[in-house]
């Protein structure tokens, strides 16, 4: 098993372990706060048994894995490229505030 993959697996086993816990929270800073403090409550035998079931993650491997990695990348550099761009012409002076926002 790929290094990359092991620790999506091991990622959603722990998000779904504490799912009540994770879906309690209110706010984004409360989920960053739980986070920091969370220690698991169960064996690593449990962990690795839940991250590798198929009812959890399904049959995603690592060329599935890799695409959507590269996928939410350009996803979120697009993001910051339009944010960057529309940053630039607030800047300059040359678009009304407005319009730019209206292209997003």
């Amino acid at each position: 098993v790929d290094g990359i993959e092991a620790v999506f697996r091991i990622s959603l086993s722990l998000f779904a372990l504490h799912q009540e816990s994770i879906l309690q929270v209110k706010s984004e800073d409360g989920l960053i706060h739980m986070m920091q403090d969370w220690q698991p409550d169960c064996s690593p035998d449990v962990l690795i048994h839940n991250a590798y079931s198929p009812s959890l993650v399904g049959s995603i491997g690592r060329l599935e894995l890799d695409q959507r990695r590269k996928r939410a990348a350009e996803a979120i550099s697009s993001a910051d490229a339009r944010a960057e761009m529309r940053a630039t012409q607030l800047r300059r002076g040359g678009v009304r505030p407005a319009s730019v926002l209206s292209r997003q």
